[in-house]
């Protein structure tokens, strides 16, 4: 799983981000393996939304709960604990 925020300073541009996605698919495709993107824009996430539709919603799309929960996290607290694949740990706070 990767975070691709909007932080200045961090070295990644789009096209570095853009390439990283495609290269995944491209692995995965080649081990015979699924790959998914979920791309989650919460600069104009209202406050208001009904939680428990958002949540069913995204249940009924995504197979992943792990998923669904974090995008919850994002949403409900505007913030969530990203673990890479390496075991890191990050603490990522949304924009509000």
């Amino acid at each position: 799983m990767c975070h691709a925020g909007a932080k200045s300073g961090q070295g990644r541009s789009t096209v570095d981000q853009v390439t990283l996605l495609t290269q995944d698919i491209e692995d995965s495709f080649s081990a015979q393996k699924k790959a998914g993107a979920v791309f989650v824009d919460l600069t104009a996430a209202d406050d208001a939304v009904w939680h428990r539709v958002l949540t069913c919603k995204l249940l009924r799309l995504l197979p992943d709960r792990h998923m669904v929960h974090m995008i919850m996290e994002m949403v409900g607290n505007r913030s969530f604990t990203l673990t890479t694949g390496n075991g890191k740990k990050e603490q990522v706070t949304t924009p509000q």
